[in-house]
Parts: C-alpha cells; structure tokens; sequence
C-alpha cells in the first residue's frame, strides 16, 4: 500500500465526516427560515430534529442508491462553476449598477457584457449539466 494515497483517503474522510454536519446545518437554517417567514410561527428545538432528520434521510437514500459519485461531483462542479464564475458577481454588479441616477458610457457596456455574461454562464451550467448527465446515464450517445 502507498503511504501517500493511505494519507490522502484519511484526509479526504476527515473532510467529508466534517463537511457534510456544516452542509447540513446550512440547509437546516435556511428550511426553518424560510417556514418561520411563510407560518410566522417560532421554530422549536423539534422542529430542528424533525428537519435534520429529514435531510439527513435524503442524503443518505441518495448515497445508498447512487452508483457513481463522480456524477455528484461533476454535475455539482458544472452548476456551481458557472454560477462562481459567471452568474453571481455579474449579477452583484447589475445589482449594485441598477440605481445610479447617472451612468457613464462605460458603465453600461460593462452591463451589456455582464448580462452576456449571466446568459453565457447560464448556458455554460446547461451544457455542463448536461454532459455530466449524459456520460453518466447516456454513454453510449458519446461513442
């Protein structure tokens, strides 16, 4: 056995049994903020078990029934480097651009190339997405 790769699987454990109680937790506050706005009633510690349970129910059904994660991991890096890359901060900048009362020639043709760039990015996540799924699911369309 290499001692370099026995290292490196113990470090990538270490990385997933921690990341996955901080993924959780993230989705967890989001859930129960998101149900406190739409029943404006106070969230319990039970209703924070009932959340964790499920999510943590979901994840683990999908572990359990997915073949390949390189399918996970792919389709993740392709939706979420497009939207890292190209969508988010042109979409920070047509945000913040949006009410100025005067603009510049310059910047309006740095909002016309970000909002090519917003489509460009959303195109970049389809065809991504796309390819992760067909060389997972559909490979023989690849031959």
């Amino acid at each position: 056995m290499d001692p370099g790769a026995s290292f490196c699987r113990l470090l990538m454990t270490v990385c997933v049994l921690g990341g996955y109680p901080l993924l959780i937790s993230g989705c967890r506050g989001e859930i129960l903020a998101l149900w406190k706005r739409k029943s404006h009633k106070e969230v319990t510690r039970q209703h924070e078990k009932t959340v964790t349970s499920i999510l943590l129910s979901m994840v683990t059904v999908g572990a359990l029934t997915m073949k390949d994660a390189g399918f996970v991991i792919g389709f993740n890096g392709a939706l979420m480097g497009s939207a890292l890359l190209y969508i988010f901060p042109t979409m920070l900048f047509l945000s913040r651009t949006s009410k100025m009362t005067t603009v510049s020639k310059r910047i309006r043709l740095e909002r016309w190339f970000c909002k090519f760039l917003v489509g460009f990015g959303v195109f970049a996540a389809i065809v991504g997405g796309g390819a992760s799924v067909v060389a997972t699911y559909f490979p023989r369309l690849l031959l």
